[in-house]
């Protein structure tokens, strides 16, 4: 059975996690307070408490929230095949979404939410490879298989969060970054591009 969120909750989560990522983008993580993230949302701290307990959860489920806005843009733009071009094609946007909220990204990847993002982005990144061309290369099956997909998934989100320090010139430019991702990701999956 599916859990369905009042209303209310589902907007007063809403506008926490908006506030996070306004000001997640115009600063570090240490130095939110809940009570400003509160006045941003229009609520009370006690609210914030009793949906998060934490600025660390916050920073987590707004980014969550904003990967699965990527993702979900992604699966509008793209239609799913089986492709080496179309997995170029997804981190092209991939890159594109993450670079378009480099400040919130960046801040939020060096935040004390940072391994929970990792884990999630991980995740995400390993559902895509699992049923697609970079999954069924994979020579291992069972574990081993997962186990390469989740160190393939995490170099991945690795070279994104140092990419997020750079000044996003020449080979760091987006477009360029998300062509090294891709051939990356095609060698280390054993993958011919």
């Amino acid at each position: 059975m599916t859990d369905v969120l009042d209303p209310r909750t589902v907007r007063v989560r809403a506008a926490l996690t908006a506030a996070t990522r306004e000001l997640v983008s115009e600063r570090p993580v240490e130095d939110l307070s809940v009570t400003e993230v509160a006045a941003l949302a229009g609520v009370s701290r006690p609210t914030v408490y009793q949906h998060f307990g934490d600025i660390p959860s916050l920073v987590a489920a707004a980014t969550k929230e904003f990967m699965e806005g990527i993702f979900a843009h992604i699966d509008a733009t793209l239609e799913e095949e089986n492709s080496l071009d179309y997995v170029r094609h997804l981190l092209a946007l991939f890159v594109e979404g993450v670079y378009g909220q480099r400040a919130f990204c960046n801040n939020a990847m060096h935040g004390a939410s940072a391994l929970s993002i990792a884990l999630d982005t991980m995740k995400y990144l390993d559902d895509r490879m699992r049923n697609h061309v970079i999954g069924s290369r994979i020579p291992a099956e069972g574990q081993a298989a997962a186990d390469q997909r989740a160190a393939i998934s995490a170099g991945l989100v690795w070279m994104v969060v140092a990419w997020l320090d750079t000044d996003f010139a020449d080979a760091n430019a987006p477009e360029a970054f998300a062509n090294r991702l891709a051939n990356t990701l095609f060698s280390l999956a054993g993958v011919t591009s």
